[in-house]
């Protein structure tokens, strides 16, 4: 574990931040959310890094980074290795600058994050597409900077980026200050630390602030390394909520795990069919588009408010950078946790008949079910054939659901996220 600088003050933050400009890093809103405040029973804003003119807080870690390189540094040249929002960030400080940007990013990369970096970058940047993996972009990213006399700009593990991260905390700070409001709890999306280690140092002048890190269930990697007590790499991750999908370094870890220590920090993770509900509910019922990583923190506020309606709450939402393609995705999932969709395995009596009188039940009885998937499979040893099959609520009611469920008689396992990367099972038959 590297030994830890100094964190930067109070006044080394804010000169940063007096230093960004107003055009390409903003100051963004911090507004009272009138429904997540009702829903929830305390007030919640949002600190809202969709308005940057990136689409994403990643901005700031990467121009605090170049303002940090000379001259000649920023002369010869800068790298980075990414798929999205830091590659964007990197590319719109290049233009700034004028100085040569070569932005490493998976084969893997879809078009319109191409395109965005190359908008952004204005001719300042040259994307070179290497690798089917994050791990092996990255490795080529390095390989080049060892080559070249070029300076590599991480996305997270570097203290220069981690300031411009805090920028988010102090701006927190200062609009809840002339609000005149008194902060609670400020909840932030963590992948790789950055955010989380920037927010927490800057806000710590606060004894009774409590920052809540929220990361995906599938790719809770600095939960993992925290219990590990060193940063670890997950041998599976799940890359829904792809902006979060990173690996602690060791200086964010260091960062973080001081910050627990502490007591300022607490870390939390929510699913992913929890997370696509409120990915649904901002579009379908506010209008708001976020990515996924965006709504972790919005995500969390079910588990925050159940303990303690203390409040205010800030959820900072880091970005809406979103492929729509997956839209049907994030829909489907939020229908499993919603109880609209259902994926389960049936068992069923051994006998040719069996199948068929289930569907003539469904058919005669619950009007309000579809089938939307099935797979028999008769090869089993134990005289029961478990019918895999998905099933949903025609008019989104989760009573129809339930009336499937009671109507089977049948021993059944409730899958829930099976179909997708789990392999948990919720519930197993009764012997």
């Amino acid at each position: 574990m590297p030994q830890l600088d100094a964190p930067p003050s109070l006044e080394e933050i804010r000169e940063t931040r007096a230093k960004f400009p107003p055009d390409l890093v903003r100051v963004t809103p911090l507004t009272l959310h009138p429904r997540l405040s009702e829903t929830h029973g305390t007030d919640v804003y949002l600190k809202d890094e969709r308005a940057q003119p990136v689409r994403s807080y990643k901005i700031r870690g990467a121009f605090a980074k170049m303002l940090a390189l000379s001259e000649e540094q920023r002369s010869a040249g800068v790298v980075c290795a990414s798929a999205g929002n830091h590659a964007q960030g990197v590319a719109a400080a290049c233009n700034y600058f004028r100085s040569q940007g070569r932005i490493f990013m998976p084969t893997t990369t879809p078009p319109q994050k191409i395109a965005a970096t190359q908008r952004h970058g204005n001719g300042f940047v040259e994307i070179v597409l290497t690798g089917d993996t994050f791990d092996i972009t990255a490795q080529e990213a390095l390989q080049y900077v060892q080559e070249h006399s070029a300076t590599f700009i991480h996305p997270f593990n570097d203290a220069d980026v981690m300031r411009g991260q805090a920028t988010v905390g102090l701006e927190i700070w200062d609009q809840m200050q002339s609000m005149r409001k008194q902060l609670s709890t400020v909840v932030v999306p963590v992948g790789g630390g950055g955010l989380v280690a920037g927010t927490s140092h800057m806000l710590e002048m606060d004894d009774d602030l409590e920052i809540v890190g929220v990361e995906p269930d599938g790719a809770a990697s600095m939960a993992a390394s925290i219990a590990a007590g060193r940063p670890v790499r997950l041998e599976e991750m799940d890359t829904f909520a792809d902006g979060a999908a990173a690996s602690p370094g060791d200086l964010t870890y260091a960062r973080v795990e001081q910050a627990i220590q502490t007591g300022r920090l607490r870390l939390m993770s929510v699913s992913k069919n929890l997370l696509c509900a409120t990915m649904a509910d901002l579009l379908q019922l506010d209008g708001e588009l976020t990515e996924p990583a965006g709504a972790l923190s919005i995500a969390a506020l079910p588990h925050i408010t159940a303990t303690s309606k203390r409040g205010p709450i800030v959820c900072v939402v880091s970005g809406n950078n979103f492929d729509m393609h997956r839209m049907p995705k994030v829909l489907e999932h939020a229908a499993l946790h919603r109880r609209q969709k259902a994926y389960l395995n049936v068992y069923l009596p051994d006998r040719p008949t069996a199948l068929l009188e289930l569907l003539e039940a469904v058919r005669s009885k619950l009007a309000g079910i579809n089938i939307t998937y099935m797979h028999f499979d008769e090869d089993q040893d134990n005289g029961n054939s478990p019918l895999s099959i998905g099933i949903a609520s025609k008019t989104g009611r989760r009573e129809d659901i339930e009336d499937f469920l009671a109507l089977l008689g049948q021993q059944t396992d409730d899958q829930g996220e099976n179909r997708y990367s789990y392999t948990e099972v919720r519930s197993k038959p009764s012997t």
